[in-house]
C-alpha cells in the first residue's frame, strides 16, 4: 500500500510519501515528510512533543529550516518506530539558556536518530556581532544525562562584556 499526499503546514507546502507492507502485527511501514522554508516559531514549538519542546525552549531557536522527517517500523510483532529528523537551518538565531551568547545568521545541518538517541550538528555557521563562528559535533542521550561534544571555532570574537555575561557563574 503506497501513499503520496501534499498539504500545507505553517503556510508551507508539505510532501508526504509512505508505504505499508503486510497490514497487521507483521506490518513494515515507511513514511517520509518534507517541507521547505518551514518557520521555526512558537507555533512550531507548541506542535512538538514535550521532550522536543523542552530542548527548543533551552536553545531559543528561531528562523527557517528545510525539514525532512522519516519514520520506519521494521516488520514483526512489537516493533517500534525509528524516526529520523533532518533540518537544514537558514537565517536562524539561537540563544542558549546555559550560555546566553546570541548567534545570528545561523545555518547548517542538524539531524536526530531516535534508534541511536543521537543528534549530529554539521557545518554550523553564524555570527555574534562582528565575530564569525563555526561548529560541528554531536549529542548522545543514550546514557543519561548524555554526552555533548562540539568543536567551535571563532574569528574576530571580542573578549567583551557579552562573552563575560554568557560564561557560567
Amino acid at each position: 500500500f503506497s501513499i503520496e499526499m501534499a498539504g500545507v503546514a505553517g503556510g508551507r507546502n508539505v510532501d508526504v510519501k509512505g508505504e505499508i507492507k503486510n497490514f497487521g502485527p507483521e506490518a513494515e511501514t515507511r513514511f517520509a515528510i518534507e517541507v521547505h522554508q518551514f518557520p521555526l516559531d512558537d507555533r512550531f514549538r507548541q506542535a512538538c512533543a514535550p521532550e522536543m519542546r523542552a530542548i527548543l525552549d533551552n536553545i531559543n531557536l528561531t528562523g527557517w529550516a528545510d525539514v525532512y522527517f522519516s519514520m520506519y517500523r521494521p516488520p514483526g510483532p512489537g516493533q517500534s518506530f525509528q524516526t529520523t529528523l533532518g533540518a537544514r537551518l537558514a537565517n536562524c538565531e539561537v540563544l542558549l539558556k546555559a550560555f546566553p551568547y546570541r548567534v545570528t545568521n545561523l545555518s547548517g545541518i542538524v539531524t536526530y536518530r531516535s534508534d541511536l538517541a543521537y543528534w549530529t550538528f554539521q557545518d554550523l555557521q553564524g555570527n555574534h556581532e562582528t565575530a564569525t563562528l563555526a561548529a560541528s559535533g554531536f549529542f548522545s542521550h543514550a546514557i543519561p544525562p548524555g554526552e555533548l561534544k562540539m568543536t567551535i571555532t571563532t574569528k574576530g570574537a571580542a573578549l567583551d562584556e557579552s562573552l563575560y555575561q554568557a560564561l557560567p557563574k
